[in-house]
């Protein structure tokens, strides 16, 4: 798994108007939920020099396939368990 504070300390530090058009600040709840999601992440080193990205959270499991390349080859969704999943290639 991969953490990224320095980002989420970056948006902590934004201040009204950092879009310049009077832009909201993000919230503490806001920031709070992102790292949970943060903690979600997980990147996965592949055989051929690729990576997988996995995000496990809030009922939902993505997959994606980043190829050695670059291109996201393959990703797989799957929703709650009442929800159909989505898969496909990219």
């Amino acid at each position: 798994m991969t953490s990224d504070p320095v980002r989420i300390s970056q948006l902590a530090g934004l201040s009204k108007g950092w879009d310049s058009y009077g832009g909201e600040p993000p919230t503490e709840q806001a920031l709070d939920r992102l790292r949970g999601f943060d903690r979600a992440l997980a990147y996965v080193p592949m055989s051929d020099g690729g990576i997988q990205v996995e995000f496990h959270a809030l009922g939902l499991d993505f997959e994606a396939v980043i190829d050695p390349d670059g291109k996201v080859t393959e990703y797989d969704l799957e929703p709650a368990p009442t929800q159909p999943a989505v898969r496909g290639t990219a």
